[in-house]
């Protein structure tokens, strides 16, 4: 299967700019079915919206300097820039929460 080139993905941390080769953002609404409320029946039968959240996973390509530490990571933006001459898609406020290497030989 062949794979689709969509645009450009930029994360910027700290003006360091560097490049993302894989990237998948996963949406939770954060709402529950539903929720316990006193009523006179007893029943539950209220639900509730949540706050939404973003959940990235994404994979870099080191620079050559590697200064980053990235696992302290905070406060990044991540920048998807389309082929077409469509706005770019920005997420700011970033933060590591796990981290990974795989190292190429």
């Amino acid at each position: 299967m062949a794979l689709e080139y969509t645009g450009a993905v930029v994360l910027e941390v700290n003006s360091t700019e560097v490049e993302v080769t894989e990237f998948s953002p996963r949406a939770n609404t954060g709402g529950k079915q539903l929720v316990k409320t006193m009523n006179s029946t007893g029943r539950a039968k209220a639900y509730s919206q949540g706050i939404a959240t973003w959940e990235l996973s994404i994979t870099a390509v080191v620079p050559v300097n590697n200064t980053l530490h990235w696992e302290k990571i905070s406060g990044a933006k991540l920048t998807q820039y389309p082929l077409q001459r469509r706005q770019a898609h920005h997420l700011s406020g970033c933060v590591c929460h796990r981290g990974g290497r795989t190292v190429y030989r």
